[in-house]
């Protein structure tokens, strides 16, 4: 028979290698906020039931109950990637999701987001339609409308389903395995712009923008970046306010947007968003404000699903 537990303030469910989630239960800790710590990965499991004529989720045993939850998907796990090992986190990830999602009153990050949002293509559209600058980009696999899209400048080229870094447009253009001038699947081809890059979160109501500089074209895979905080009107005025609107209408309440500077103008472009994005090392910049943050807004007196 399972046993009642009293109710936390926050369940956090990831990887066990995620330190993002580590993260944010040392906040939670540092906060006085109780916290169940849910976690996975490849060796490791908890036994899990989710009852639904009982109406109950249980964790080894235990009821759970929660009034917010903050979950990610395990990209840690696996050195590999191989499919048993993104089949098994996706299993993990959407039974935990699941039962918060359906839990009322329960906070959850993204629970009611707009499938729309996952897209980047339509991201970029959207950004625009909402008075947000953008790249001057092209998505295409035709060889032809690719070289002269690069004939007069840089580019850069990237996947439209993301998973990879950017490249540079002619560097794609030679991996590329080219059959009657098209490319396999199309590509996203925008101009190539220049630090700083700006990162941009929102945790509810609250924004807090980083600046980034590198010396490479895409700073992700390198330890020399250099990031710190500032303030949001480093986007531009009435950005974040847009960037708001936009997301308000697709119910995204967590995200990182990328922005990063046109060459000519030095206006920062918007990029993509990301509905799951990694925050540790930003939050180390921020001397852990940005983790505070989303501790305070996830457990709010407010919070409800």
């Amino acid at each position: 028979m399972a046993q009642s537990i009293d109710p936390y303030d926050l369940i956090l469910f990831g990887g066990r290698r995620d330190p993002n989630i580590v993260r944010l239960c040392e906040t939670a800790a540092r906060l006085n906020v109780s916290c169940l710590l849910i976690m996975h990965d490849e060796q490791h499991e908890p036994v899990v039931t989710w009852d639904f004529s009982a109406q109950e989720f249980r964790i080894d045993g235990r009821c759970v109950s929660a009034r917010s939850a903050f979950l990610r998907y395990d990209v840690f796990s696996s050195s590999n990637q191989s499919p048993a090992e993104l089949d098994r986190a996706y299993g993990w990830f959407t039974t935990v999701f699941g039962a918060c999602a359906a839990t009322p009153d329960m906070r959850v990050a993204n629970a009611r987001m707009d499938t729309r949002a996952s897209h980047k293509a339509f991201m970029l559209a959207f950004a625009q339609s909402h008075g947000i600058a953008i790249p001057d980009t092209r998505i295409t696999n035709e060889g032809g409308q690719l070289g002269a899209f690069c004939e007069d400048r840089e580019r850069i080229a990237k996947p439209v389903t993301g998973g990879a870094y950017c490249i540079e447009a002619s560097k794609a253009r030679e991996m590329t395995d080219w059959h009657e001038g098209k490319a396999p699947i199309p590509a996203i081809v925008q101009d190539r712009l220049i630090y700083p890059e700006y990162r941009v979160f929102r945790f509810g109501e609250g924004f807090m923008t980083f600046e980034i500089t590198s010396d490479h074209l895409d700073y992700r895979p390198h330890r020399d970046t250099q990031i710190k905080p500032v303030g949001n009107d480093a986007l531009g005025d009435g950005v974040v306010e847009r960037l708001k609107t936009m997301t308000d209408r697709l119910n995204i309440d967590f995200f990182a947007c990328d922005f990063k500077t046109h060459a000519d103008t030095g206006v920062p472009l918007f990029l993509e968003l990301n509905s799951g994005p990694m925050f540790a090392a930003y939050d180390a910049a921020a001397d852990l404000q940005l983790s505070e943050g989303m501790v305070r807004w996830l457990t709010a007196s407010d919070a409800q699903a």
